[in-house]
């Protein structure tokens, strides 16, 4: 009698199994709006195992490319005191995080390619540190360099052999007057810019409060088939949209910016 159960409880419980397999799946579908903190998706990009290959595109037309790459930094430390002087007894330990992205976009008004680098640093906390933006359309330069404990900001422009380079304080950002004077403009524009000392403008904190943004949970199509990704969405002020696709595992898989801007990984552009 038990020999003659056996079989059919096999099938009756690989029945079950595949209802309730079934209705899970079909559960995480409808659920796929479901919030998740920006938080965790941050981190998951800041500790992704691959870079990230995007083309650039504008209505259509593709018109760049750029490359994103996150990495954790890591610093040598010795393990015990004895061992500061060779480099056996070294481990590695967490410092922080880096990004760097890098590559070019095609502009309507000329014929050369704006090449583009930017180099992040963040803390273990995730607060950023340093970080350098840099613009070049030969025969022009520009870049941007700021610490966050320094507290400066270094402006540097020009051509080869008449570069020009300025540094600012933070706290000198709120003195207009006092910015236009150190870059040589003229005393009666610096005068003029003095008036407005006393308009207030929006800290970040107040420019945050118009940027509507969250990370949620969703599906993504890739090819004939679909998988489970977060995706990043900001609004400003109810005109302007961003949405970023976010693999599970911190690949950036496509971004959508205003005016028709696309940037999708060259791994599913090759789909």
């Amino acid at each position: 009698m038990v020999k003659r159960m056996y079989f059919p409880l096999v099938i009756l419980f690989w029945v079950i199994m595949n209802v309730l397999l079934w209705r899970s799946e079909m559960s995480s579908h409808q659920n796929s709006g479901g919030r998740v903190p920006i938080a965790t998706v941050w981190e998951r990009i800041l500790t992704a195992p691959d870079d990230s290959a995007l083309q650039i595109l504008h209505r259509g037309q593709k018109i760049g490319f750029c490359r994103w790459v996150a990495t954790i930094d890591e610093t040598a430390m010795a393990r015990t005191e004895a061992e500061q002087e060779t480099v056996e007894g070294r481990v590695r330990a967490f410092a922080g995080y880096t990004i760097d992205l890098d590559g070019n976009l095609l502009l309507d008004e000329s014929p050369k390619r704006l090449r583009f680098a930017m180099h992040a640093v963040f803390g273990v906390d995730q607060a950023w540190q340093k970080f350098r933006v840099r613009l070049n359309l030969k025969p022009n330069a520009w870049e941007i360099e700021a610490d966050a404990e320094a507290e400066r900001l270094v402006l540097r422009t020009g051509e080869p052999g008449s570069e020009w380079e300025q540094a600012v304080a933070f706290a000198d950002l709120a003195r207009p007057e006092k910015l236009m004077a150190q870059f040589g403009l003229p005393p009666a524009i610096a005068g003029l810019a003095a008036l407005t000392r006393d308009l207030r403008v929006p800290d970040a904190a107040v420019l945050a409060r118009g940027l509507a943004w969250g990370a949620r949970s969703d599906w993504f199509a890739l090819g004939h088939s679909r998988v489970r990704v977060y995706r990043i969405e900001a609004r400003l002020l109810d005109t302007h949209r961003a949405s970023v696709v976010v693999s599970r595992v911190g690949e950036i898989l496509r971004v959508e910016l205003p005016d028709d801007i696309v940037l999708v990984n060259e791994a599913i552009a090759a789909l």
